[in-house]
């Protein structure tokens, strides 16, 4: 396989810090709503499977984020008819 524009590989060192600010957001928007709510009323308000929904939404968008990258490797594959 080939690239069209394999410079862009080098942006995918761009998914570890997106990935560290992604870890970092959810632990300080749980925290927030811990803050927010405490502890009893947390309970009540957030679904049990809150954590796992922000990991979900994180894998996405670094999945979303990957492929774009990709795309704008413009990989080729095939062949050529020369004559």
């Amino acid at each position: 396989m080939k690239f069209g524009a394999p410079y862009y590989f080098y942006l995918l060192w761009t998914l570890v810090p997106l990935i560290i600010f992604l870890i970092w957001a959810n632990r300080k928007k749980y925290d927030l709503i811990v803050r927010f709510c405490g502890a009893n009323l947390l309970s009540k308000l957030v679904t049990l499977d809150f954590k796992r929904l922000q990991k979900s939404k994180a894998i996405f968008v670094i999945l979303t984020f990957l492929f774009l990258l990709l795309a704008l490797t413009r990989p080729q594959w095939g062949y050529q008819w020369k004559d």
